[in-house]
């Protein structure tokens, strides 16, 4: 796929590297991507307490690019989540009459909303148990 006027977008990759002392160390590197088209996919919402209230799920098309599934793809500042495998248009997904071969769909997603319900909880629980210590 060719897109003349999409976007360049970071693979954020973290490797793992052990020491031969044994000591675990994290490297997180942010490749460029590009150029890409990005499309909404979903959104959905919940009320359960236990999940994320709402989650948004989008759609990259892009050239091809070696992901895994601990790749993270960062998308205007925000992280978003590869949401299963990618669909590879490459290699034996070309077109068989032309050899064309666009590249790849990559699905992302992103939850909304945990973040606020974690802080809320956690400001309420001390702000009750500073206000019982004080009577």
């Amino acid at each position: 796929m060719d897109f003349p006027h999409g976007v360049t977008l970071s693979v954020r990759r973290t490797v793992e590297t052990e020491s031969d002392l044994g000591d675990v160390a994290y490297d997180t590197t942010d490749l460029p991507w590009g150029p890409c088209a990005v499309a909404p996919r979903y959104a959905t919402e919940t009320t359960n307490p236990n999940a994320a209230p709402v989650v948004i799920g989008k759609e990259i098309y892009g050239p091809a690019f070696d992901l895994t599934a601990a790749d993270e793809i960062i998308i205007d500042g925000e992280t978003w989540q590869i949401d299963g495998g990618s669909a590879d248009f490459t290699g034996s997904g070309a077109n068989p009459f032309t050899g064309w071969a666009p590249g790849i769909v990559v699905p992302v997603k992103r939850a909304f909303g945990i973040d606020q319900r974690v802080k809320a909880e956690s400001s309420s629980s001390s702000s009750s148990s500073s206000s019982s210590s004080s009577s």
